[in-house]
């Protein structure tokens, strides 16, 4: 998958030109959900099974259309009613896609230090378009420029790359007069020089190029690296950096250079659950936004079992419970439908 393609639905991009959504009236959902909520205790079976079984263009139908009828979002009106990690679960779904994303990478910069690991998916090797719409978004939404607001909750080489990221920096692939063939060998050149050829890494320099070049560039210029100087620039990565930072440009790299996006996606689902512990936000994110695709979600979910010999709805079983368990399980489900 190139890095051009986008993670928001077909609805988003229509909106964003100007187009009226072609999706169906979702005003009988807006009542089963608002009926959830109203007497004495919230009917969570309801609003799973409402919220859960719809795509992600109805999602966002009904995001706007329960403000319209009820004069109240329905991310607030949800946040009043639940709590724990299923609230946190259906507040996200109660927004439309780029909504999604900003609150995900607000709420991995609030609290007690940044959730580095969960900013990787959500900003690494997104299309310069992705971007412009999330970085909107998040300003709407938190009156505070993201790219800001990730430079001062952030440190060292992670900062540098995230931020190069967040930017939307990615060249247009243009072979005929800007990624030649000499601009292919400069490029690996420059590589070796900022990482292998020298004492120290320089990051700036070797973030820029993984980070500007277009994915047909960057293979050209992996292979010119593997012909002159033995090894990948997989490898590379590997050896200059390490901890986050070095995540970060693996999953970059899985994604650009190496076209191995559900492998890629599948391993970031595992490194969720590895260890002490789950990381319910992370599960979480990762099931919430690749429900808006399920054509890639089944992707994913057949690779992580041949990778694994394990089942993503295993991993949910075996590292979730109650109301917020029965959620991500709903939307998995859902997509395996279709």
């Amino acid at each position: 998958m190139s890095s051009l393609w986008t993670w928001y639905p077909s609805i988003v991009w229509a909106v964003e030109k100007g187009e009226e959504p072609e999706i169906g009236d979702m005003e009988e959902a807006c009542e089963e959900i608002n009926g959830a909520m109203e007497g004495w205790g919230t009917d969570e079976n309801t609003m799973t099974e409402v919220l859960g079984s719809k795509t992600a263009e109805e999602r966002y139908i009904i995001s706007k259309q329960y403000t319209e009828i009820y004069e109240e979002a329905l991310y607030e009106a949800i946040d009043d009613e639940t709590g724990g990690d299923y609230g946190r679960a259906m507040k996200l779904l109660a927004l439309d896609p780029v909504q999604c994303e900003a609150k995900m990478v607000h709420n991995a910069l609030k609290g007690w230090g940044a959730k580095e690991e969960h900013l990787i998916p959500l900003l690494v090797a997104r299309s310069n378009y992705d971007l412009t719409l999330l970085r909107r978004a998040y300003y709407e939404m938190y009156e505070e420029d993201m790219v800001i607001a990730l430079s001062e909750n952030l440190g060292g080489e992670f900062e540098k790359l995230i931020v190069m990221c967040a930017q939307g920096v990615e060249d247009n692939y243009d072979p005929d007069e800007v990624h030649t063939e000499d601009k292919v060998m400069e490029d690996a050149d420059a590589y070796w020089d900022a990482g292998q050829g020298s004492w120290g890494t320089d990051e700036s320099e070797f973030f820029k190029i993984l980070v500007n070049s277009p994915s047909e560039h960057l293979k050209a210029i992996n292979a010119a690296y593997v012909d002159k100087y033995g090894y990948s620039m997989t490898k590379a990565a590997e050896k200059e950096t390490g901890g986050d930072t070095e995540d970060a440009l693996l999953f970059l790299i899985g994604i650009k250079l190496e076209d191995k996006t559900a492998s890629t996606l599948a391993k970031g689902i595992k490194s969720t659950t590895k260890g002490i512990g789950t990381d319910e936000t992370g599960l979480m994110n990762y099931i919430i936004r690749l429900s808006v695709f399920p054509e890639l979600f089944r992707e994913v979910m057949s690779t992580h079992e041949e990778m694994y010999e394990k089942t993503v709805e295993d991993r949910i079983d075996g590292e979730t419970g109650g109301d917020f368990h029965d959620i991500l399980m709903k939307l998995v489900e859902r997509c395996k439908e279709e």
